[in-house]
């Protein structure tokens, strides 16, 4: 098996992959946001463009998962030992790489635009999720953490991403019915 710790990037290069990706996928729906919002308000045109779409989009959602990640990995660290920056590292390479297939997804919105907030609600979580639980299937073969305390380090990882993804999915509700 490969092990994409040995090698890695630095963190910003990471960052900034991690927030291009999120970018990406947040793209369409923003979009959209900024349209209407733009439309409601009178705003600008240089406000309401596809670029401040693309980085706005991002924003809220890489600044999420860089919180979460950060507030998970260390009390994890000092609980279980091991490598818990490589699944941090690892945890960033899954969630670009489940960014990068959701914004190819999110193509399909042009066909049906009027149920992309429903299916950005139900899609973005379970796709992030799968990545996610993907990366961890692998570390725990990869032996970053110690067998014994593995269970531990996979309920405290996956229900902090189920935790914030519902939160966004809730979010992502209200605001389509607003």
């Amino acid at each position: 098996m490969i092990d994409i710790a040995k090698r890695k990037m630095p963190s910003p290069v990471l960052g900034v992959l991690v927030y291009a990706s999120y970018c990406a996928a947040s793209w369409y729906v923003m979009r959209g946001n900024l349209a209407y919002v733009g439309n409601q308000y009178q705003m600008p045109g240089w406000i309401v463009n596809d670029v401040v779409a693309f980085f706005l989009g991002g924003l809220v959602p890489f600044l999420l998962f860089w919180f979460f990640t950060s507030f998970v990995c260390r009390p994890l660290a000092l609980k279980t030992g091991g490598d818990l920056m490589s699944i941090k590292y690892g945890l960033g390479i899954a969630v670009a790489t489940a960014n990068v297939v959701l914004f190819a997804f999110k193509f399909s919105y042009t066909a049906y635009p009027l149920y992309a907030p429903i299916v950005n609600i139900i899609v973005d979580p379970t796709v992030t999720l799968l990545f996610v639980g993907l990366y961890m299937w692998y570390a725990f073969y990869r032996n970053y953490v110690d067998r014994s305390r593995f269970g531990m380090v996979l309920v405290q990882v996956l229900g902090t991403f189920a935790a914030v993804y519902g939160l966004l999915a809730l979010f992502g509700m209200i605001l389509s019915v607003a």
